[in-house]
């Protein structure tokens, strides 16, 4: 239950922390972000989660990752984090 929480709470901020100036330049993303994006974290946070915590204690096992880089930060690796994405895409560039 918890995972859904997060991801109710994480999806939304996640996808403004990246995508903040579209944010800024057109504030009728806030309804997409609230009505589609928020629901879909509580659907798959709890699955997101878990299969970014698998992938986060794979790393440490295998020395690919410090464990302090995934429990003490809100960084890439972080397991409190896997709801990053972006929906813009930069001419030339590719999806960020």
């Amino acid at each position: 239950m918890t995972g859904a929480e997060t991801g109710l709470v994480d999806a939304p901020a996640q996808a403004y922390r990246n995508n903040s100036k579209k944010f800024d330049d057109h504030p009728e993303y806030w309804a997409f972000n609230v009505l589609i994006v928020a629901p879909l974290g509580f659907a798959f946070g709890t699955v997101a989660g878990l299969v970014k915590g698998v992938a986060a204690d794979v790393r440490c096992l295998t020395g690919k990752t410090e464990l302090h880089d995934v429990w003490g930060t809100y960084g890439g690796p972080s397991i409190w984090r896997p709801y990053s994405f972006s929906f813009e895409v930069d001419e030339g560039q590719g999806a960020r």
